[in-house]
């Protein structure tokens, strides 16, 4: 019989801990616009994304051939990029080229 009402009480404490953890979860402000991504720079400053980028410069070619393989469109970039064949021709160059 204690030891029913020992595992009875253990479970009521744990449903009180989990309700108390899901009552001091953060709510969300009404009315506020959710933004697509926000992070922190090397800077310390916040940067929040309102909307998904649709094209992107990419000043290296490494990170230009890893953003067009997760499907990302380029829309300036530097030569060498061009070069490697990692994006098109005609795309808009932020230099002289490699």
């Amino acid at each position: 019989m204690l030891r029913r009402r020992s595992r009875a009480l253990a479970l009521l404490l744990g449903l009180a801990l989990l309700l108390a953890a899901f009552g001091c979860a953060e709510k969300a402000q009404p009315g506020a616009a959710q933004s697509f991504y926000s992070f922190t720079d090397d800077a310390g400053r916040q940067v929040v994304l309102e909307e998904k980028p649709q094209k992107v410069a990419v000043l290296l070619s490494s990170y230009a051939d890893i953003w067009k393989l997760a499907g990302g469109e380029i829309g300036a970039t530097v030569g060498e990029s061009v070069e490697r064949g990692i994006a098109p021709e005609g795309v808009l160059l932020v230099d002289d080229g490699a």
